[in-house]
């Protein structure tokens, strides 16, 4: 039968297998997160010695097998302190100003020496004893106060180091970051101090292998996220962030009245981003709303529409966006897409909005640096969220809207050309009839060089062999002159005026065309 005492340890175990699980399955298995797995591996295995210590003890009693489950014990918890100091180091200093992984090592050297002195010689632990009716304690030798002060060395250093990460000069995301990690680790610090203060003075004191799960556990739940940075938002890491960002729900705080006039702002151009003008002021009133440069690009061109001090996104290159169908935000892929982060560090970019991104109307929103400072809680990221949705089906709107625009100008492009053409074609045809005029006119002032007026004259290569006379009213010339300036207006009329248009219509030369107009008396109609 399990002993009642060991089900934290059962607990405990069930959770870490979980995050054991969770953690393999992560995409991006960088340096950090396989030391976070080598961590929940070494708590696992104490929660299995832990189990096994506590149910052995109550049905067997105090044996030597025992006392090697309560050494092996140690030497993991040994470890388990350097790993999360080596872990806050990384949490809390930027990759460029982290020690190098040469000399980190140096940080396990006193647990590696401490485990074989532990091993080895009975000078730091004597061995095991019972404590109450339930539980086991350590027999400290002569050499115990090593582990304690090797214990409360490296739980300093650690908070130290996470109080030194959430600094105000930090962004926002790896403040938080730290406060988690601090927030995680204060029941293990307050249960190891109990500890170490009732070796000295006495009275009530716990028991490691039946409460210390409990803290251990507390803390892997908290900071999971912190390591893996996983972009879902659950209710439970909403309540974290509330309470780290407390101070921007204080009615009398200036972080309180900043974040109100900001939702205010995104409230206010959500509901009004249906009423704006053109692509480039609702950018313009975007930056002025987020308190960021802002770009947008499109497949066509990299830079649609621009907005703030964005000259590093405006080389960001645009077959990277491409591949980016989903909302990236700089912090969140440091890890996960190394490459994309890589360039967006470059470009001082802080997060990247696609809208549409496998349609033609596909569209890219780059935001800067700045951009992290004022949208970092899961409330923010929900409010700025929904005006991102409505830019997405307003920007698609106005692109149907000129879609539309553009092929009935082309319809009425392909209309115009169609009436040119015909126009062209009736001219030559006018053309050609002016030229056969022209011909017989000239063939009747020959014939009639010698007639007098009034005489009738016989055209006997006429379609009908009929009669022409050249009388004293017009001239056929008259009629010629007449016909040719009416097709010279009509022409004039159609190309509204353009002198050059009019001539390419009426198949002359632009020099022949003024001449005629001057001829004719027509600048009235050229102008």
């Amino acid at each position: 039968m399990i002993a009642y005492v060991s089900i934290p340890a059962l607990v405990a175990l069930t959770f870490k297998l979980a995050l054991i699980g969770y953690s393999l399955r992560y995409p991006a298995q960088n340096p950090v997160a396989r030391l976070f797995l080598a961590l929940l591996l070494i708590l696992a295995l104490q929660n299995v010695i832990e189990f096994w210590l506590l149910n052995y003890y109550t049905h067997y009693g105090l044996t030597p097998l025992l006392r090697i489950g309560g050494f092996a014990y140690v030497a993991l918890l040994l470890l388990v302190g350097t790993i999360i100091l080596h872990l806050s180091i990384a949490l809390s200093f930027d990759e460029s100003s982290q020690p190098s992984q040469r000399h980190i090592w140096i940080l396990y050297l006193p647990a590696v020496a401490l485990d074989c002195l532990l091993l080895s010689t009975d000078r730091l632990i004597i061995g095991f004893k019972p404590f109450l009716s339930y539980s086991i304690v350590r027999d400290p030798g002569p050499w115990y106060f090593l582990i304690e002060g090797y214990g409360l060395l490296y739980l300093t250093a650690t908070l130290a180091i996470l109080i030194y990460g959430a600094r105000s000069s930090r962004p926002a995301l790896l403040r938080i970051r730290n406060r988690l990690w601090l927030l995680g680790l204060a029941p293990m610090v307050l249960f190891l101090l109990h500890v170490v203060i009732a070796d000295y003075v006495g009275g009530f004191r716990l028991s490691t292998p039946v409460h210390l799960p409990i803290a251990i556990t507390f803390f892997l739940v908290v900071t999971t996220y912190a390591i893996f940075q996983h972009p879902r938002r659950g209710s439970f890491y909403r309540f974290l962030y509330c309470l780290f960002d407390i101070e921007a729900y204080l009615p009398w705080s200036q972080a309180h009245q900043n974040k109100s006039a900001f939702y205010d702002r995104v409230r206010t151009m959500t509901a009004n981003i249906g009423t704006r003008g053109s692509v480039s002021e609702i950018v313009q009133q975007l930056a002025e709303v987020l308190r960021c440069p802002v770009l947008l690009a499109d497949k066509r061109s990299p830079v649609a529409a621009l907005a703030g001090q964005a000259s590093d996104m405006i080389t960001f290159p645009r077959n990277a966006l491409m591949d980016i169908d989903t909302t990236i935000l700089a912090h969140e892929i440091s890890r996960t897409i190394p490459g994309t982060h890589a360039l967006m560090a470059k470009h001082k970019v802080a997060a990247i909005v696609p809208f549409h991104s496998y349609s033609r109307a596909a569209s890219w929103l780059l935001l800067g640096e700045s951009f992290s400072e004022q949208v970092y809680t899961p409330a923010d990221f929900d409010i700025v969220k929904k005006l991102f949705d409505r830019l997405a089906g307003h920007l698609l709107d106005e692109q149907m809207r000129m879609r539309s625009k553009i092929e009935a100008a082309q319809q009425q492009s392909d209309t115009l050309l169609g009436q040119i053409h015909e126009t062209s074609r009736q001219l030559k045809v006018m053309e050609r009839e002016l030229r056969a005029v022209e011909a017989e006119n000239r063939g009747l002032a020959f014939r009639n060089r010698g007639s007098p007026p009034g005489d009738v004259v016989r055209v006997t290569d006429g379609p009908e062999g009929g009669e022409q006379t050249a009388s004293g009213g017009k001239t056929l010339d008259d009629y010629v002159r007449e016909l040719e300036q009416r097709m010279i207006v009509q022409a004039l009329e159609r190309s509204g005026g353009n002198q050059a248009k009019a001539a390419e219509l009426l198949g002359l030369r632009p020099n022949t065309l003024h001449y005629k107009i001057q001829r004719y008396n027509l600048t009235d109609r050229k102008r």
